[in-house]
């Protein structure tokens, strides 16, 4: 075995920095999680706006449903790059806990009377702006911190439009959370 240089160590290193940050930037926004979510919020978002009835049964349906499945396409996602990288699937998920928890916590008060329906609309796009803005400057993902600038233009255009403003941010979300998923996707491959 020939002796290792100082050179040899570095090339080596840097070789091993590249893999492990393409392996984080691939992991950055799955395009199974992108679809699933942009999929869920296509038809979720416009019930608000068309049968608001039924808007509780589906998010209490769709929330646990779609948390379940991104667990299990993340861990398949996993296994099939042959990656054992736990935490970073807890830390993903442990995210969207969070905010449906944070989410179901505050329909306590809608129900406690402290804000009307319209009030927890907006207290709804205040979470999500913050979730996916945190969720973009930890990762570096330019796409969820894209999505964050959607929430706060949602936030003030709920303040100023009464009509089919959820159908509207809901087609923008697919579009732009795929959308972005899919440029992610097209970026790396032309890298690797």
């Amino acid at each position: 075995m020939a002796p290792t240089t100082p050179s040899q160590i570095e090339q080596d290193l840097q070789y091993i920095r590249t893999a492990v940050e393409c392996r984080y930037r691939r992991g950055s926004m799955p395009m199974e999680i992108a679809l699933l979510w942009g999929l869920l919020v296509l038809i979720g978002f416009p019930l608000a706006d068309f049968a608001p009835g039924i808007v509780p049964i589906y998010w209490m349906i769709a929330c646990p449903g779609g948390m379940i499945l991104q667990y299990w396409l993340l861990a398949r996602r996993i296994k099939r790059h042959g990656e054992q990288d736990r935490l970073a699937l807890k830390s993903y998920v442990s995210g969207s806990v969070g905010l449906f928890v944070a989410l179901g916590l505050s329909s306590l008060l809608v129900i406690k009377g402290v804000i009307g329906l319209k009030g927890i609309q907006e207290v709804t796009i205040l979470l999500l702006g913050l979730f996916y803005f945190l969720i973009g400057v930890g990762a570096k993902n330019r796409t969820m911190i894209w999505l964050a600038g959607m929430w706060a233009g949602a936030y003030l255009a709920f303040l100023f439009i009464d009509r089919y403003v959820w159908t509207v941010f809901g087609v923008v979300f697919a579009v732009v959370l795929i959308g972005g998923a899919l440029v992610e996707r097209t970026q790396h491959a032309t890298e690797a």
